[in-house]
């Protein structure tokens, strides 16, 4: 039977395909970073924009802010660093 890989930021994305923000999907790297990536629903499909990266989550907050779009944080980094999150505008 064939195995088959899939990313863990795409299986914390995947559920989330339906809504009306930008995803971004934020998994502890421990550190004081986490693991990135971001989508938009394009159609009925989730596009990934960008590769995955690690990051520290200021400069994910610093972004979010920057582009103020409606975004949606999902994952285990978006509960680490709430603190960080809280706020923003935009940003669930």
């Amino acid at each position: 039977m064939p195995v088959v890989g899939i990313p863990s930021l795409d299986l914390v994305a995947y559920p989330w395909r339906h809504t009306d923000r930008r995803i971004v999907a934020l998994v502890d790297a421990r550190r004081g970073e986490v693991f990135a990536a971001r989508w938009t629903l394009v159609g009925d499909l989730l596009e990934r924009h960008g590769d995955y990266t690690v990051e520290a989550p200021e400069a994910i907050a610093a972004e979010l802010t920057a582009t103020g779009s409606p975004v949606r944080l999902l994952g285990d980094g978006a509960l680490e660093y709430e603190a960080v999150f809280d706020g923003l505008p935009g940003v669930e």
